[in-house]
């Protein structure tokens, strides 16, 4: 899948290593993110950079609302479950006490 107009190639590589070191991509790392429209079109194609690595795993998005806001992850359900994504989103758009 190429990446589409909005999505570059350095963004889906970057992302895609982001993921397999740490295990997810917030809009901390990646900006635009904060564009909900904008993670739907990088999911698949993070998602196709880790079939090309011949990698089984394959990353959700998901949205959490927080009382300053919302926030998107993008993360691998292997190594965080979704109640651990929260908070680490949480924690890095600074909505902790």
């Amino acid at each position: 899948m190429e990446p589409t107009a909005s999505v570059s190639r350095l963004q889906k590589t970057e992302g895609a290593d982001l993921i397999m070191d740490q295990g997810f991509l917030t809009e901390r790392e990646e900006p635009a993110m904060m564009d909900a429209a904008w993670c739907h079109e990088l999911l698949p194609q993070i998602n196709d950079e880790m079939r090309l690595r011949t990698l089984d795993n394959r990353v959700v998005l998901k949205l959490f609302h927080y009382y300053s806001g919302e926030g998107s992850i993008i993360y691998d359900p292997s190594k965080l479950s979704e109640a651990r994504a929260k908070t680490v989103l949480m924690h890095a758009l600074g909505y902790h006490k």
